[in-house]
């Protein structure tokens, strides 16, 4: 401090009075559990005036993304987990571009539609066999089977393209000339029945 401008006694006041260092920055004392606390930590340093009322009342890892999440079933599933390569359909299908992976999906939706047909088939054949089921009530759940396995056929089947596949062209060739042998069988098999109908309605009438 220059002095030169005060008067001796002031001076010598000065000169004699006890010299202070300025004040050193504040250094903050970092806790040992501060880095990622529990929620109960942090309330508990909230009391004890370690921290702010500002701070959060949770720590960065509770508010963390959870890596799992919940199925319909309430059954926790790791979404970030691959299918495995030890599953033979799973390998089958990465084999295949997306358009021919789709395509191929969609024949295995026809063949368990085809297959529901079919089902319904054989228990009307056997509601007919065995009595439980009158001729009109089997003429009329044939013919609305019937108008299904046309639909499917037609409209399902039949619309099918392969032209543009590649990777998935002849498998799903083969899954389609397989389907549409298995909708003429069951086709056929209908005709049977309805012509089985008709005769036993005809010797009823003799």
């Amino acid at each position: 401090m220059d002095t030169a401008y005060y008067s001796r006694p002031i001076q010598q006041k000065l000169d004699k009075a006890p010299r202070r260092d300025p004040p050193s920055p504040r250094k903050e004392q970092a806790h040992p559990e501060l880095r990622h606390p529990t929620t109960k930590q942090v309330e508990n340093y909230k009391k004890e005036g370690v921290l702010d009322e500002a701070v959060p009342s949770l720590s960065p890892r509770d508010n963390s993304e959870p890596s799992l999440q919940r199925t319909e079933e309430g059954k926790p599933v790791d979404v970030t987990a691959e299918v495995s390569d030890d599953d033979p359909a799973a390998k089958f299908m990465k084999s295949f571009s997306i358009l021919s992976a789709k395509t191929l999906g969609h024949l295995d939706q026809l063949e368990a539609a085809l297959h529901d047909v079919e089902r319904e088939v054989s228990e009307t054949e056997q509601d007919l066999i065995s009595g439980e089921m009158s001729v009109g009530k089997a003429k009329d759940d044939l013919a609305q089977v019937e108008a299904r396995l046309d639909k499917l056929q037609f409209n399902g089947i039949d619309s099918v393209q392969t032209v543009d596949l590649h990777s998935g062209k002849e498998p799903a060739k083969a899954a389609r000339k397989e389907l549409v042998r298995q909708a003429e069988d069951l086709s056929a098999r209908i005709d049977k029945i309805f012509k089985q109908i008709k005769e036993a309605e005809k010797t009823e009438h003799d």
